[in-house]
């Protein structure tokens, strides 16, 4: 790998994690706010509102992602005329799929079908619709603005794309808190987000107007010789983006249309938890995603395998701290953040921890396929996983309660994406699956075990901000520490080394 290409990586990291970490902080603050300005049933009512939005990213038929992974390809070729077909084309294709959908999610608003699944009290039903039209509206139109955040990711500038989220990560937080203090409700709250979402889209189209002049976005470049190739990939990451709303988004709606949406707020508070913790991850890998769409367009498949096996070894190491962490003090830190009333019960926190666990394993394997256009098998296997998600899901929350819904969720991701992802992975670049995840464990059992044993002496210390901060970070050095002496090999240590050192002196230059 070219050092260039290594900076360029790094700098990315650094961003994203950046980014991840500005929007850790702003979930932080607006948590504790929402619940305490909204209330438990407001809040939960907004958070099935944001669960509702999901379902219509499917109707973008993948775009986004055929968008990035066409403009890298083009970019590595340096093939500026094709990269401006694309993006118009993608805009385009884009923009007439999100139309389409906020049309048929505006039938279902009128036709009482999402009122059904909005179970409020009585004071509450006329808000909840208003508040679902005028997502719908600031939905439709940010949605196809994306793809120019997307052309930044194509270009591996994902450290600018990330520096754009982060700011638009703390306006929204800006505006937020204004309109809570100032006593809005959630349709003042439905407004600002809407508003914010729009002019974060904006930015990003000018900002790379101005960053790449060669990429002149017009509709006289829209192809339609480019359309059915794009429509083909599309098609199966239209499967992908409708599974992954049944496996991560109807968890929220199924407990508020069988329970009420009152119910929704702990279990929604967990699952952001653990869904900052997987964002941070995915940040990790998603980064690399481009420069992976790179390596393999220039068959570079020796480099592709040694990225792939630390990526692995790497994520089975963070699945590990990650449960660890969860399991002894995630309750804990609820209880100190957000408020013992909104604590989940240990069962379903537990089950929201091995989804986390699972989900972190099988990272490497998913990006790899994705940014390669690998998926289609899997687009197959993850609408069957997400489709027995929904059914335990709704079976399960008559019996459990929101213990089932967790429940569903994480047999059905372990059975299907826990299992295939590792092993088309492995297959896919010609590693054995056993040997490879034998040679990782193997390392990582010593800092899993010193983890595990710190945290076993320390559980139930964290009746404070002050005994949490010191539990949870004991559990962690003693992980990483390990982690450091026993499982990191020479050369990995070497990399990473390298890799910090050089974008020190590049920061220290003004370059990084």
């Amino acid at each position: 790998m070219s050092k260039t290409r290594l900076q360029q990586i790094v700098s990315n990291v650094t961003a994203s994690y950046t980014n991840m970490g500005v929007g850790a902080a702003c979930s932080l603050i607006t948590v504790p706010l929402y619940v305490r300005f909204l209330g438990k049933e407001e809040y939960g009512l907004w958070l099935v509102v944001l669960s509702l939005l999901w379902p219509l990213s499917i109707m973008a038929l993948g775009f986004p992602t055929v968008t990035q992974n066409m403009l890298a390809e083009a970019h590595a070729h340096g093939d500026w005329k094709e990269a401006r077909r694309v993006l118009a084309t993608g805009f385009t294709l884009l923009a007439v799929s999100t139309l389409i959908g906020c049309a048929l999610a505006i039938i279902l608003a009128h036709s009482g079908v999402l009122a059904r699944l909005l179970k409020t009290s009585s004071s509450l039903q006329a808000r909840a619709l208003l508040v679902v039209l005028v997502s719908i509206a600031g939905y439709a139109l940010a949605q196809p603005l994306q793809v120019f955040r997307m052309a930044l990711r194509a270009f591996e500038r994902v450290d600018l794309e990330q520096q754009g989220l982060s700011l638009q990560t703390l306006l929204n937080l800006l505006v937020i808190v204004v309109v809570l203090v100032l006593g809005g409700r959630v349709v003042a709250v439905a407004i600002a987000y809407a508003v914010v979402q729009v002019l974060s889209g904006g930015f990003f189209l000018l900002y790379v107007r101005r960053k790449f002049p060669l990429l002149d976005f017009s509709f006289a470049d829209v192809s339609k010789d480019s359309a059915p190739s794009m429509l083909t990939p599309g098609f199966h990451f239209f499967v992908l983006s409708l599974s992954g709303v049944l496996i991560w988004g109807v968890d929220n709606i199924v407990i508020s249309a069988v329970l009420g949406v009152a119910f929704v707020t702990a279990f929604a508070i967990a699952s952001r938890l653990t869904s900052i913790l997987r964002g941070i991850v995915i940040t990790l890998f998603s980064t690399m995603a481009p420069t992976v769409t790179a390596l393999h367009a220039e068959k570079k498949s020796e480099t592709l395998r040694s990225v792939y096996v630390l990526s692995t070894k790497l994520a089975i190491g963070l699945a590990l701290l990650l449960g660890i962490e969860l399991a002894f003090f995630g309750r804990d830190f609820i209880a100190l953040w957000a408020g013992k009333q909104v604590v989940v019960d240990q069962a379903t926190f537990w089950s929201l921890t091995g989804i986390l666990a699972v989900n972190v394993f099988a990272q490497p394997a998913f990006f790899l396929i994705v940014a390669t256009s690998k998926h289609k098998t899997y687009s197959y296997l993850c609408l069957a996983e997400g489709t027995l998600n929904l059914a335990l899901s709704y079976w399960w929350v008559h019996v459990w309660g929101v213990r089932g819904v967790a429940l569903g969720t994480l047999v059905s991701h372990a059975l299907v994406s826990g299992l295939y992802l590792p092993w088309a992975g492995m297959r896919m670049l010609a590693l054995p699956l056993l040997g490879t995840l034998a040679r990782c464990l193997l390392r990582l059992l010593p800092p899993a075990t010193a983890g595990f044993l710190v945290a076993l002496v320390l559980r139930g210390n964290a009746m404070s901000w002050v005994h949490w901060v010191l539990s949870s970070s004991a559990t962690c050095a003693a992980f990483l520490v390990t982690y450091a002496v026993v499982a990191l090999a020479p050369e990995e240590a070497d990399v990473l080394r390298n890799a910090f050192l050089r974008r020190s002196r590049n920061f220290a230059v003004g370059r990084g």
